[in-house]
């Protein structure tokens, strides 16, 4: 990548305007920078479409399930073994107590 579209994408990140696409090849570049890569990872599409599948097509499930990831990823002990399906329950139950506090009504779904 050359230094002018790697200026670009820092400006937009000093500008608050950055997209999704910025944000991933900033966090691959900063893992090749750091020597580190995560071996198991948690995504909000991967979650949403858990979610989806639990409770139906609820439109505010895509920030819930945002806010779950992003809880679970902060806090998340990657070590000892813990598997992602630990971690994505982690984030389903986190969904289902981030709607109640926003009332959002989630019902499971008909499986």
């Amino acid at each position: 990548m050359s230094a002018t579209a790697r200026w670009r994408r820092a400006w937009r990140y000093a500008a608050g305007t950055w997209t999704e696409n910025d944000a991933d090849m900033i966090a691959f570049e900063a893992h090749d920078r750091a020597g580190y890569w995560p071996l198991e990872t948690i995504d909000v599409e991967g979650l949403e479409g858990i979610a989806q599948a639990t409770w139906g097509d609820v439109p505010e499930l895509s920030a819930l399930a945002h806010s779950a990831a992003a809880t679970v990823a902060r806090k998340w002990d990657s070590g000892g073994g813990h598997q992602r399906h630990a971690a994505e329950e982690w984030a389903m139950e986190l969904i289902a107590e981030y709607a109640k506090e926003d009332g959002v009504e989630l019902i499971e779904a008909d499986a």
